[in-house]
């Protein structure tokens, strides 16, 4: 069983599991069998132990517990059960969505699974949360020279505010960022399976760049990087500040945490070292 929690969050194995679940717990109507004939022996006594027991199965195999009888189901269907689950679901897991004070359930259990295969992020959640970000290698040595992560420190600290601007939280910032302007793109792609960049032409019509700020010891991006659009298949953040940036596509990691990428920099909502050893690619 450990092995196969283990295994629980590869891509096949979740889909199967989710499939599985849901064929049960989100069915509000479901009633457990009413024979209760295969029950020989009075289960009230044995409650905790069988407890301990359901917590070494998976969660759709608890749900086909519940299936036996009334009164397995009324022990399968314990808040404790679920809470465990959930629990065990949970770890190591970023910005997962509970109501605050809601009891733990199978309903939970599955809400919160359905929830981490979501990848269109909301304005709320692009706002409340602190992105560690870097320059990527690709913008050259001038960059990589001043990035606080290339040199082993503590990555900046950015964030989407509700004005539509960028704001540093934390670490030296090259250019003046206050002035960065930002705008969430729901998906939406062209007949070709492609986005319309012309969006990007438009957003900047509407939110032209500002000025770059002059100052000795800002490094000059010549890259052809910075130029490419960057193909993603959600939702797109597109930005500008002293010119025009490639969009950020938006995506959902193993951990549940959301990534912003383009061509040139990242956007993290958890440790960006942690995200690097996650992927197990460089920047």
């Amino acid at each position: 069983k450990v092995l196969e929690w283990e295994r629980l969050d590869s891509g096949e194995v979740l889909q199967q599991h989710l499939s599985l679940v849901s064929t049960v717990i989100m069915d509000d109507d479901y009633e457990a069998a009413d024979d209760d004939s295969i029950s020989i022996i009075d289960l009230e006594p044995f409650t905790h132990i069988i407890h301990l027991v359901l917590k070494f199965l998976h969660a759709n195999e608890v749900c086909r517990v519940e299936s036996a009888s009334k009164k397995w189901c009324k022990i399968a269907s314990s808040p404790l059960i679920w809470k465990y689950m959930c629990n065990r679901l949970f770890e190591g897991k970023k910005h997962v969505r509970i109501e605050d004070g809601k009891q733990f359930s199978k309903r939970t259990y599955v809400e919160a699974l359905n929830d981490s295969q979501r990848k269109n992020i909301t304005a709320e959640e692009l706002m409340q949360y602190h992105w560690e970000f870097s320059y990527k290698r690709c913008l050259g040595s001038d960059f990589t020279a001043m990035e606080p992560f290339f040199n082993s420190q503590t990555p900046r600290l950015r964030r989407f505010n509700s004005n539509g601007r960028l704001e540093s939280l934390r670490g030296y910032e090259p250019f003046d960022i206050s002035d960065w302007k930002w705008c969430l793109q729901k998906e939406k792609m062209s007949s070709e399976g492609k986005y319309d960049n012309d969006d990007d032409d438009k957003f900047l019509t509407v939110f032209p760049p500002v000025s770059r700020t002059n100052g000795s010891g800002i490094p000059t991006c010549t890259s052809s990087a910075i130029a490419r659009s960057f193909q993603v298949e959600g939702d797109r953040i597109v930005y500008c500040g002293h010119m025009k940036f490639p969009v950020l596509g938006v995506k959902r990691v193993d951990n549940w945490g959301w990534i912003l990428e383009s061509t040139a920099v990242v956007f993290c909502s958890f440790s960006l070292k942690e995200y690097v050893d996650l992927s197990k690619e460089s920047l």
